[in-house]
């Protein structure tokens, strides 16, 4: 797994605690590319066609954008406590094409 990310990002920044939290912080390469809104970064474009971070790769080469989403998604993995009060998604990527809502009415 692969994060594109800023220390600057504070979404980013909860993205990497919600990462350490889970202990998973040793399995994702973190990747801080170079985002200017004047220059998109090919390579980020490649992950996020909105050219923001945080951008997370899976292994499999698809790609979750939006900190609550990344989030979600690290909740599932992993066999530490879930950190969200509700229940964990069953799947991480049940609400990722609905980024607007912060929670999932399928779990």
């Amino acid at each position: 797994m692969k994060l594109f990310w800023s220390p600057l990002s504070p979404y980013a920044r909860k993205v990497m605690i919600a990462a350490t939290e889970r202990r998973l912080d040793d399995q994702i390469i973190c990747y801080r590319p170079k985002v200017k809104v004047t220059e998109p970064n090919p390579e980020l474009l490649a992950v996020n066609p909105l050219n923001k971070i945080p951008s997370f790769q899976l292994d499999d080469g698809s790609s979750l954008f939006d900190s609550a989403v990344i989030c979600a998604y690290l909740d599932t993995l992993g066999s530490e406590r879930p950190l969200s009060f509700r229940k964990a998604p069953r799947d991480g990527l049940c609400f990722a094409g609905r980024p607007w809502e912060m929670g999932c009415p399928m779990c």
